[in-house]
């Protein structure tokens, strides 16, 4: 394995903010971020965005302020079957009201969002999506959401994305969660699933694999129990990077950097910036990972880094 380093490019772009979306467009070879929550006001209530911005590898430059409503923890995958980025969920907070959940899908053509269902699973937020380039799907698991009585509720379904419609499969695997992180490995044909915590709070560093039937746990021993990591495929290995460690007391937001092999976690770097409830891409394209904003003990980020592998 080669070298990898971090590269800070440039702070002119999308405004600081934690919990956007982001993808990369294969088609349009460019990484598209979407929304996001800024820093906190007087108030104590974070501002929730629904700003578009794409990324060419040199610039951000912004291409629609109309779209999915203002909110953060949405979700993005590329969709290999209609070759539109997908995204689904997103949450606003708004103080005494609380979290406003969503459960409705959009697709971005590099022009303009078109909403494609308001419906299709329980609303949720804290659950990772991955696109599987093999089956050309897109596949969701997890997140919390609120029972009947409005208490918090963690989940543990898998649902797939796939015709146009949302389809739960498999409902035995990961313990239930949110805060987690998966990516779709395309030599091994897998989606990776590390990380997140229980709805106690309890971290959990385990990583489970999806094959399109069934989910099985590969490890429990890696990057320690973490959430609002991030994790993308290169081409040749999984990367993770970043989050909030829990097992650390107090919680500690980490700028590790880990490759997955399919059978060992390493860790590849310890000096990368320290975030957490970033968003992250790989530019394949560019042979890159894209990593902007999130959350540090700093505050809310607007900054933009790049990490090469240089065995490349």
């Amino acid at each position: 394995m080669g070298t990898l380093f971090w590269t800070q490019r440039h702070y002119t772009g999308p405004s600081p903010r934690r919990n956007p979306a982001m993808a990369f467009d294969p088609v349009q070879k460019r990484t598209v971020l979407l929304g996001g929550e800024g820093a906190q006001g007087p108030n104590m209530i974070a501002s929730a965005m629904a700003d578009t911005w794409e990324r060419d590898g040199s610039y951000w430059t912004q291409t629609a302020d109309i779209g999915p409503p203002s909110a953060g923890r949405y979700e993005m995958a590329w969709d290999p079957s209609t070759e539109r980025v997908l995204l689904f969920g997103g949450a606003a907070f708004q103080g005494g009201d609380g979290d406003l959940a969503r459960c409705d899908t959009w697709a971005w053509d590099g022009q303009a969002w078109t909403q494609l269902l308001d419906k299709g699973m329980r609303f949720r937020t804290g659950f990772a999506m991955a696109t599987d380039t093999l089956r050309g799907r897109v596949v969701l698991f997890g997140g919390a959401t609120l029972d009947e009585a409005g208490q918090l509720l963690a989940l543990a379904d898998t649902w797939e994305w796939s015709g146009g419609e949302w389809t739960q499969q498999e409902d035995v695997g990961p313990s239930p969660r949110s805060g987690h992180a998966m990516s779709f490995d395309a030599v091994r044909n897998v989606c990776v699933l590390n990380g997140g915590v229980l709805i106690t709070g309890e971290p959990q560093p385990d990583t489970w694999e999806w094959d399109g039937a069934r989910w099985t746990r590969r490890s429990e021993v890696g990057p320690a129990g973490r959430i609002g990591a991030s994790m993308v495929f290169t081409g040749q290995y999984t990367l993770l990077f970043g989050g909030q460690d829990r097992t650390s007391k107090p919680p500690v937001i980490r700028g590790e950097t880990w490759s997955w092999d399919g059978r060992h976690w390493t860790q590849r770097q310890d000096i990368g910036p320290k975030r957490e409830s970033h968003g992250m891409a790989f530019d394949a394209t560019r042979e890159r990972t894209i990593v902007f904003g999130g959350q540090s003990e700093a505050g809310v980020h607007g900054d933009t880094w790049e990490l090469k592998d240089h065995a490349r």
